[in-house]
């Protein structure tokens, strides 16, 4: 496999240099356009000075003719070019996040956030610096939502995590199908739409454009309209009178129901360019012959019962749109009042929507899902030297082999970590900075990566399905009068929660009860240790209470002392980042209360 950096800055320069061409192209085509058009006009303008009539309608209508096929061609280059620039665009992207100068991504989901989250917070899955903020490559609302339920709240099935762990494997190998199906969804001028008010729309009962008998006058009634108006004003047999009472009745019947017919054109019609988008997404994920049996599972799942192509079915509600988005132009007033256009349009729609409406939410449900595989499976890419996770049936455990903190690849340092019956309770301590909270995540991050179906950042993982409880970012919430440290209460009851459900949880607690008096702190802490040792859980727990080291030969082994240490060198405080067995024997809080200027000998 090619490097991934230099497989990027080919393609970006590939993509840049096409996208040049066609944007210059396309300003040929339209210089030639405007002067091929003007020439026609002053020729025709001449021709007709000197009675030239129908030589110059001929030169009209070949200008016409040409001037049609140049505006199609440049339509088509136009979107070329923003094809490749959104091509270009995504390969530039690539190089950043492998260079780790990704925090400038603007989507960080922060949409999803929930503070309420047994983790979300404190391991950094949303928000600025965030887990979804580096990997997110998706744009639909459903692709970005899916992505963040695999990040946060993932089916933990074992069967569900493998068929995504093989679906992403199999799109992370497919480079050029990912660019492209993602740069469908670049072409959106906008912001793509969130459907939710498409849905509802699609679940709505019929309404009475659907009944035989409108049917029946939407047709009768313009068709009649019509002849009136041709005896009246052509033949003039019949007075004129008939046709303004037939256009009278006209105008009745579609101020009859107007602004609910209104409601559901603005609906359907601010998601047309929507559609457009989809169509291309569908369309791709129909011609790639998968060989993952999860992605095939999702292309199946996107069929109705006759087999018929989505993509076939969207272009015909693209085409129904089509045919009422001109009831916004000036003419088409006349038209409406002629023909009760809105009446046609309500019925093509009702029809459509009877016949294919109710698989819509699948179709775009399946893009989603596609589109959040397709994210994370760029971590594969990117990072071929990660580990596909091995999840295990069972009790409780997690082993890693090398393991880093999937967000530092660039400058992290690699620790192992086993945590396995009856050793379940990491106690970490070590001195400021020295690396324990990055630690914790790093378990976190993988863990939840894992879980998504995603390699890790390890040269071998290894772990049993649990629920992921973390306590480590606590602060006060003034609008609720809740001080830090009964947050952190909050926080840690939860655990407690599901350890008497009995249910399997790994957790992660950076320096717990560091909100009250020291004596207290051990104690509680060393309460809820023991507490939490007795169900099926497991997990790490960092802090600088060096006396809670007692509990591993209190608990035989159950609880087990490893920590970080700091070191010196030409008077500088130096950190090596790595974990060693047993409790810490260095402090440092005194030299950094120096260093910030404090004099402690004349305190």
């Amino acid at each position: 496999m090619k490097n991934p950096e230099t497989a990027y800055k080919r393609r970006q320069q590939h993509y840049a240099r096409l996208h040049n061409r066609q944007d210059r192209a396309a300003n040929r085509i339209s210089k030639i356009r405007l002067l091929f058009s003007l020439a026609g006009i002053l020729i025709s303008g001449a021709l007709t000075g000197i009675n030239k009539d129908s030589m110059a309608a001929l030169v009209l209508f070949i200008t016409l003719c040409v001037f049609i096929p140049l505006v199609i061609y440049h339509r088509r280059m136009k979107v070329k070019s923003r094809y490749s620039e959104a091509l270009r665009k995504i390969n530039e992207e690539g190089v950043l996040r492998i260079k780790g100068d990704w925090h400038s991504f603007l989507d960080k989901g922060e949409d999803f956030k929930n503070e309420a989250h047994n983790y979300e917070e404190d391991l950094d899955v949303f928000g600025e610096v965030s887990l979804f903020q580096w990997i997110n490559a998706g744009k639909t609302d459903l692709g970005r939502k899916k992505l963040g339920e695999y990040l946060s709240n993932p089916s933990k099935e074992l069967e569900d995590i493998r068929g995504r762990q093989g679906a992403i494997e199999e799109l992370s190998k497919q480079l050029r199908w990912r660019q492209r199906f993602a740069a469908e969804a670049r072409l959106a001028a906008e912001d793509i739409f969130n459907p939710e008010p498409l849905f509802q729309w699609l679940k709505s009962p019929d309404t009475i454009y659907r009944k035989a008998w409108v049917l029946v006058l939407m047709y009768i009634l313009p068709g009649l309209t019509l002849v009136l108006g041709w005896l009246s004003f052509v033949s003039q047999t019949i007075p004129y009178g008939f046709f303004v009472a037939a256009v009278g009745v006209h105008l009745g019947m579609l101020k009859i129901g107007s602004k609910e017919r209104a409601e559901i054109f603005q609906t359907v019609y601010r998601y047309k360019n929507d559609i457009g988008i989809y169509i291309g997404m569908i369309t791709w994920i129909e011609q790639q012959e998968f060989q993952n049996p999860y992605l095939n599972k999702i292309k199946t799942q996107m069929m109705n019962e006759k087999k018929e192509l989505p993509s076939s079915q969207i272009k015909n509600f693209f085409r129904v749109v089509e045919v009422f988005s001109q009831r916004y132009n000036a003419a088409f007033f006349l038209i409406n009042l002629l023909l009760l256009w809105d009446y046609h349009g309500l019925w093509m729609l009702e029809r459509w929507k009877n016949d294919s409406g109710t698989y819509l939410h699948q179709w775009l449900k399946g893009i989603g899902e596609i589109e959040a595989l397709a994210s994370l499976s760029i971590i594969g890419f990117e990072h071929p030297d990660w580990t596909r996770p091995e999840i295990l049936r069972g009790e409780p455990v997690l082993f890693a082999e090398a393991m880093g903190h999937p967000l530092l690849a660039q400058k992290c340092i690699r620790n192992d970590l086993k945590v396995k019956r009856p050793a379940s309770v990491l106690l970490i301590t070590g001195s400021n900075m020295s690396g324990k909270s990055t630690f914790l995540r790093s378990a976190g991050l993988n863990l939840v990566l894992a879980y998504a179906g995603a390699p890790v950042y390890a040269k071998r993982f290894q772990c049993a399905v649990m629920e992921i409880y973390t306590c480590m970012r606590v602060q006060d919430d003034l609008g609720q009068s809740i001080s830090s440290f009964y947050a952190e209460l909050l926080r840690i009851r939860k655990i407690i929660e599901a350890v008497k459900e009995e249910k399997a949880v790994f957790f992660l607690l950076d320096e717990i009860f560091k909100g009250t008096n020291s004596h207290d702190r051990h104690l509680g802490a060393k309460t809820l240790i023991r507490q939490l040792i007795q169900g099926k859980t497991m997990g790490l727990v960092s802090t600088h209470d060096l006396e809670l080291g007692e509990l591993e030969q209190e608990t035989q082994g159950i609880v087990r002392n490893v920590h970080f240490k700091e070191y010196y060198e030409e008077d500088q405080l130096k950190f090596d980042y790595k974990l060693r067995p047993g409790i810490s024997t260095t402090r440092n809080a005194m030299y950094l209360i120096k260093m910030a200027g404090i004099d402690i000998e004349n305190g």
